[in-house]
C-alpha cells in the first residue's frame, strides 16, 4: 500500500508473491488503457481481500533480435 518503487527481476518477484500472499484476489477491472512511445499501459483497480488497490500497469516495447 501506498508503495512505488522500480525492482529489479528477483526484488519484484519477492515483493509481489508477499503482497498476494496477503491479499487474496477477489478481481481487476481496467480503467483505461493506451499506448505510449515505448509500449503500453493499463491502469485499473484490484479488487481483494484486503481492499482495492489502484494498479498502473507499463509493458514496454522489446525489439527482438536479428
Amino acid at each position: 500500500m501506498d508503495k512505488s518503487n522500480n525492482y529489479d527481476k528477483a526484488e519484484a518477484l519477492t515483493a509481489i508473491k508477499s503482497f498476494f500472499a496477503k491479499n487474496a484476489v477477489k478481481g481487476f477491472d481496467v480503467k483505461h488503457k493506451g499506448n505510449s512511445p515505448n509500449g503500453q499501459y493499463a491502469i485499473g483497480t484490484l479488487s481483494t481481500a484486503g481492499g482495492n488497490f489502484r494498479v498502473n500497469i507499463f509493458m514496454k516495447k522489446k525489439v527482438a533480435k536479428k
